[in-house]
């Protein structure tokens, strides 16, 4: 699992932090350090042009366990 943050401001821009994202391949990431909706909108269309899943959480929490991460990139 990673949190990645997506402001692009005082961390990589968003095309730079796509790129790291594909070469660490995590099953799981959450993105993190947004600030503002259109930030986290722009980051998650983005990824989903790459066909990466993309799921939204009706509550602002999470339980993952090693055994229930997902087989493939989220």
């Amino acid at each position: 699992m990673l949190f990645v943050p997506v402001d692009g401001n005082m961390t990589l821009d968003m095309e730079g932090m796509v790129e790291v994202l594909q070469a660490i391949k995590a099953p799981l990431m959450v993105p993190m350090h947004y600030f503002s909706s259109y930030t986290l909108h722009r980051f998650l269309e983005r990824v989903r042009a790459l066909n990466w899943q993309v799921e939204m959480a009706a509550v602002p929490t999470m339980v993952v366990s090693k055994t229930t991460l997902p087989a493939t990139r989220r």
